[in-house]
């Protein structure tokens, strides 16, 4: 058998391969799940548990979310979701609230200010609480503040529950940022809020399921189709006619490692590491977008080699 019709062979198989990936790599966007740790939340949790009543997965969870550098832990898969916990989508994208951590050195002592904003009413709420092991948004001390970020910190620190509120975008500090509100604002939307006892410390678990439409792993499985379709007819035009083999090296090669590296995503993500990334759909839109151009020019150059042909 010719070369150019073993390689066709093996960019046919890939490209089937890749093209009914969400067959069996990318089954459900849905599987995606997320915990979140956090103290503090304003909504009425769905149940109360102690570490010690939690299930052996639902523990685990717990742990990688308190132990992470940015509280959250992530996790694919309908089957690893513990009975404890509930995942479900609101039934939009749209974000409601957002919240971010500063830190305040006051007096030789560093408090973490949990800034909340609601986007519908446009009402805030500033908590101060002790230290906090969270990342901030951002550090300052008291005599750093504005006027009015001095009088909200003073006005938390004197309540009952180191808490308070006030109305209108106007009146928040300009040192406490609110990202813009947007049908994607923060990647995930809030599904359930449960209270857990760890270690005589009282967290706020939040499990989100990431918005179907925005979800970056949809995208690379779409990328991945259009790719495996581009490359069936690269890989039928090596098998038709002899055709330029650096090319189709060239191709197969990316196909094997789109493959691999999303096998990755789904059963193995902590293998690979930092290698993922060239598995996500801005490599593999830029891939499918040189895979059109190559085909294309390829499609051209076997039109005119058979007009020649004939002409001859």
């Amino acid at each position: 058998m010719n070369d150019h019709r073993v390689l066709g062979g093996v960019l046919l198989v890939l490209a089937v391969l890749l093209a009914a990936n969400p067959l069996y790599i990318f089954q459900h966007p849905d599987e995606v799940n997320e915990v979140k740790v956090g103290n503090s939340y304003d909504r009425t949790p769905t149940a109360n548990y102690t570490y010690e009543e939690l299930s052996p997965r639902a523990q685990e969870l717990v742990r990688q979310a308190i132990e992470s550098e940015d509280d959250t832990t992530r996790f694919r898969g309908d089957r690893n979701r513990p009975d404890e916990f509930r995942f479900e989508a609101a039934s939009n994208g749209t974000r409601e609230v957002a919240g971010s951590l500063y830190r305040i050195a006051s007096n030789g002592t560093n408090y973490t200010l949990a800034y909340t904003y609601r986007y519908s009413n446009e009402s805030s709420r500033v908590t101060v609480d002790g230290p906090d092991d969270r990342i901030p948004r951002a550090n300052y001390s008291y005599e750093e503040l504005s006027p009015r970020a001095r009088t909200v910190f003073d006005e938390a620190m004197s309540a009952e529950n180191n808490t308070t509120q006030f109305q209108g975008a106007e009146n928040r500090p300009d040192e406490f940022e609110v990202p813009p509100q947007s049908n994607t604002s923060g990647g995930v939307v809030v599904g359930a809020v449960y209270r857990v006892e760890y270690n005589g410390t009282n967290y706020t678990i939040e499990t989100f399921m990431p918005p179907r439409v925005s979800n970056t792993e949809t995208q690379r499985s779409q990328a991945l189709i259009g790719f495996g379709v581009v490359l069936g007819v690269i890989g039928a035009l090596f098998v038709w006619r002899a055709q330029p083999q650096m090319l189709g090296l060239t191709f197969g090669s990316l196909g094997v490692a789109f493959l691999v590296l999303n096998l990755g995503y789904r059963y193995a993500p902590d293998l690979f590491g930092w290698l993922t990334v060239f598995g996500s759909s801005i490599f593999v839109s830029l891939a499918l977008l040189a895979g059109i151009v190559s085909a294309g020019y390829l499609l051209y150059k076997t039109n005119r080699e058979r007009q020649l042909a004939r002409s001859a």
